[in-house]
């Protein structure tokens, strides 16, 4: 099994008012500009994985999604890098970080819904999706007392210390990072009783597809 995370920035995006990541006020170009890569890095990956493997050979993938929404822009107020962008501005406040600094990072990720994996795959042509489901997003946070959710925010903001740090180093240096994550722990703890996440884990076993006999000559 493996998860994608995309290692590239889309080129060209705005100065992103110290979120990290789309948001609710971000213009279209920017969902566009990372739908696009998602798409290159995505359609590249299926291409090579299909190089590599036998006919009626098996893949399953999982992604960090989101549910299907109309708004193509929207996070909700628990979203991870909403809450990693929250804590980068509480460091600006207290002087720790520029809002310079904070402006010029974007994470190199993107949450596709099942719509747009679809949509990629049979473009690409060279697998068959056998089955895809959607899973509610959930580290055991969200029906825990009060009590128990200082450790949950601890345990998330571990996973996505593991998932991130290397970047927030290199952009940022690593003098802040165990005062960033502590602080993210602080957030996720406060947004515990959010219900309305738009983050969903994605499983897809996909198949690639026969190949076509040669022509007798």
């Amino acid at each position: 099994m493996l998860e994608l995370f995309d290692c590239k920035v889309p080129e060209g995006l705005v100065k992103n008012k110290m979120s990290v990541f789309i948001t609710n006020s971000s213009p279209q170009r920017t969902y566009k500009a990372y739908l696009n890569q998602f798409q290159r890095d995505f359609t590249t990956f299926l291409k090579l994985r299909s190089e590599e493997m036998v006919s009626n050979g098996r893949m399953v993938l999982t992604f960090i999604g989101r549910n299907t929404i109309d708004n193509p822009l929207h996070r909700d107020c628990c979203h991870f890098w909403t809450l990693l962008s929250k804590s980068l501005r509480d460091l600006v406040v207290e002087g720790l970080v520029s809002a310079s600094k904070v402006d010029s990072f974007y994470i190199p990720f993107y949450d596709p819904n099942e719509k747009e994996i679809k949509e990629m795959v049979q473009k690409e042509g060279s697998f068959e999706i056998k089955d895809l489901e959607t899973h509610g997003y959930d580290l055991g946070h969200c029906n825990q007392d009060e009590s128990k959710r200082s450790k949950s925010g601890q345990n998330e903001a571990n996973y996505i210390r593991a998932v991130s740090e290397p970047l927030l180093v290199a952009h940022f240096g690593g003098a802040i990072t165990n005062i960033l994550f502590n602080k993210f722990a602080c957030h996720v703890s406060q947004h515990a009783s959010c219900r309305n996440k738009t983050t969903v884990s994605i499983v897809v076993s996909l198949t690639k597809k026969k190949l076509s006999p040669c022509p007798e000559v």
